[in-house]
């Protein structure tokens, strides 16, 4: 039988839980200390630029496709079309 001091935290479990809230308060004082520098700025402005891009080329992608295929349907319309009046 398991007694409820098995479930209980241990020294560590707590020392672990400090060291990460400490180093979550530390990366998130040092993220709110200033303005964002100039490299990682324009890092930032790629990754978004590029993301922009990639999002405009599926949707233009899904476009093409899209039109593609009612052309194909319209094509193949007429041709049985023709094919039907022609055999009958």
């Amino acid at each position: 039988m398991e007694s409820e001091a098995d479930d209980a935290p241990t020294d560590l479990d707590e020392r672990c839980e400090r060291d990460e809230r400490r180093e979550y308060d530390e990366e998130s004082d040092r993220r709110a200390s200033g303005p964002i520098p100039d490299d990682e700025r324009e890092a930032l402005e790629t990754i978004a630029h590029g993301a922009v891009l990639t999002s405009g080329g599926v949707a233009g992608q899904r476009a093409l496709t899209a039109a593609t295929e009612f052309v194909a349907r319209r094509l193949a319309r007429r041709y049985r079309v023709a094919l039907a009046e022609r055999f009958g």
